[in-house]
């Protein structure tokens, strides 16, 4: 497991801003960031056109690094979708 500090130093968890659709709430898009500041600015700005926003974390550390070979196989899976 990568640690945190390799991530980048000072932060410990990665925030997934999803938006939803105005209509019906469903969600449309997620993007990811390191500081809590830039969740909450765009999650503000989408409120402010509308839009919802929800905002989730995961501890920074919890990725597992890929090998090469493995990433490969996981794109050509996705490919072949």
């Amino acid at each position: 497991m990568v640690k945190a500090e390799t991530f980048q130093e000072g932060h410990d968890f990665i925030y997934r801003l999803t938006a939803t659709r105005k209509d019906d709430g469903q969600p449309m898009e997620s993007q990811y960031y390191i500081s809590p500041h830039k969740a909450q600015s765009w999650r503000d700005e989408l409120r402010k056109t509308g839009y919802g926003a929800v905002v989730a974390r995961i501890p920074a550390d919890a990725f597992t690094e890929l090998t090469d070979a493995e990433l490969d196989v996981l794109a050509q899976e996705e490919r072949e979708k």
